[in-house]
């Protein structure tokens, strides 16, 4: 690096003294000299001069991001990121509620001449007078007991014969609502649809009530998908009711289960009497 010396104060002072005219004067020259040896040399001062840098070919450019726009980058990543798993969620919720349900081997009723097919790993309860057919799922510990701490109320289906119904099946179906009504204030009817079931004319019914627990007088919401079946046999109307009902929240996720349930539902041919043997 090159050195450029910096002038003493003697110096300076020495080039004030000359142009003002104290040295040399006088034309004396051992005033001269007396003058010039009054002044104390001192020692020079180096100053260095650094060159700028050059810039070279590898170094890294100057970052011109600010703070805020590392905030708005970090921000959207946010919001993607978010997105993505609300988007993975529902497709995978959607997956598990369209599921093809998985049923157990068909189950023949001999006396009511029908068999269905009802959910994998669900009981059979006693009958009940008024119910041909009552499944329910098995609980580990008690059975086949309803799973009320899982879905507020416990799932089941039920399947129920009228041989004594009189008149068409318009008639029928207004009747049969009407009973349901009377029996729970609280129904609300949520849809009709026509349907056909094993080439049967069906109505498709879904509608909600409240089920009060007696543990604690708590309501639970309850919503039932019925389908009506109109089997004429030889002109004599009977009709067959299949309902499947559970807790409202846990509606979608059995739904498919009911449907695959409700739609093996299959008339059979009654039993043929033997002939008696002669004595």
């Amino acid at each position: 690096m090159p050195i450029e010396p910096e002038p003493s104060e003697d110096e300076k002072n020495h080039a004030e003294a000359l142009e003002s005219g104290r040295l040399g004067d006088t034309g004396n020259p051992e005033q001269q000299q007396v003058a010039s040896r009054n002044i104390r040399p001192r020692a020079r001062v180096l100053r260095l001069v650094v060159p700028p840098r050059e810039k070279r070919k590898w170094d890294p450019p100057k970052s011109t991001v600010s703070n805020k726009m590392l905030w708005r980058v970090f921000v959207m990543a946010m919001f993607m990121v978010i997105l993505l798993f609300t988007v993975l969620t529902k497709l995978s919720n959607q997956a598990t509620v369209h599921a093809q349900p998985i049923l157990a081997a068909e189950f023949k009723h001999v006396k009511d001449n029908y068999s269905i097919r009802v959910p994998l790993n669900w009981g059979i309860l006693d009958r009940e007078p008024d119910v041909s057919l009552h499944t329910v799922p098995k609980s580990p510990r008690n059975g086949s007991k309803f799973q009320s701490s899982e879905y507020g109320y416990g799932p089941h289906i039920m399947v129920s014969r009228d041989d004594l119904a009189s008149g068409r099946f318009k008639p029928y179906l207004l009747e049969h609502k009407a009973r349901i009504e009377n029996l729970d204030k609280t129904v609300k009817w949520l849809s009709e649809d026509e349907d056909c079931i094993d080439g049967c004319h069906t109505a498709r019914l879904v509608y909600e009530w409240d089920f009060t627990k007696e543990e604690d007088h708590s309501i639970v919401r309850v919503r039932t998908l019925q389908y009506v079946l109109d089997d004429r046999h030889d002109e004599i109307p009977r009709y067959f009711v299949i309902s499947c009902s559970v807790g409202a929240a846990a509606y979608d996720k059995l739904l498919p289960t009911f449907e695959a349930t409700s739609r093996s539902f299959h008339r059979t041919a009654p039993a043929q009497a033997q002939p008696a043997l002669a004595p």
